[in-house]
């Protein structure tokens, strides 16, 4: 992200260079990505004949990313996010020289899958991640809930802190509707709901990146920004232990002390 003091107040995103360079490299990398693995696909199924291989193939390109993912949301918030973009598309156009030079051996197929789905988990959680978080509600009103705007403002509207788990690459497609979120307390289960926060989430996250960028406070890395419950509010009490889960994406928990 560039600093707020080098991006022109009030033009629109796509007319600042860094944010159209930003999403050609992105909307390039996914083309391309998702054209490497049909290939692989292709390929695979003429060599052997065997649907069943092209299945393997594809178990070759789903396991790799989601344990590589983990490692790689690690990395995101550790290392420069601009080195890690470009290392993992290095370490990609690497593995299609090597795939080319070998590409007659069916093994050199399942190989370059899981190079390109291991270091693709690297190049996509440095551009962007999603990440499960539980906020915890403290409120120095007397009798929530607050029916004063105003004083609701003051209170910082009953945020106390903010819980959140590892950072997970963002998906190409995401709705929250479809997403299944479950709340734990001390093991019981408290909530399990689908599609429990029903904002259209794309529309929303570019109408503020707009907003912010417009007012000189464009988004900076390593910041978090929330999208709404997909559980509501419950109640915990002092000593209990919190699990909140969002299927697909990861989970997080902690504690309250006594």
């Amino acid at each position: 992200m560039q600093p707020a003091s080098d991006l022109q107040h009030g033009v629109p995103l796509f007319q600042q260079q860094p944010f159209r360079m930003l999403s050609f490299t992105r909307f390039s990398s996914r083309v391309a990505s998702n054209a490497l693995n049909f290939a692989l696909i292709l390929i695979v199924v003429d060599q052997t004949g065997l649907a069943f291989m092209s299945s393997v193939l594809v178990l070759t390109l789903v396991i790799p990313s989601t344990v590589a993912g983990i490692a790689a949301g690690h990395a995101a918030d550790t290392f420069p996010k601009r080195a890690l973009v470009v290392a993992g598309d290095v370490l990609r156009a690497g593995v299609c020289v090597l795939f080319i030079r070998s590409a007659d051996s069916t093994v050199a197929c399942y190989l370059a899958a899981i190079g390109l789905a291991t270091f693709g988990q690297f190049a996509s959680s440095a551009e962007g991640a999603i990440l499960p978080a539980i906020e915890v509600v403290e409120t120095r009103l007397g009798h929530p809930p607050c029916t004063n705007p105003w004083a609701g403002m003051a209170d910082l509207q009953s945020h106390g802190a903010l819980i959140i788990g590892a950072a997970q690459p963002l998906p190409a497609t995401l709705s929250l509707r479809q997403i299944t979120a479950s709340l734990h307390i001390d093991g019981q289960k408290i909530t399990r709901t689908t599609g429990g926060n029903p904002a259209d989430l794309w529309p929303m996250l570019g109408w503020l990146a707009l907003h912010c960028a417009r007012r000189g406070q464009p988004w900076c890395q390593g910041q978090v920004i929330t999208t709404g419950s997909c559980t509501g509010l419950q109640l915990a009490r002092a000593g209990r232990q919190i699990e909140g889960a969002l299927e697909g994406i990861g989970a997080v928990s902690f504690s309250f002390a006594n």
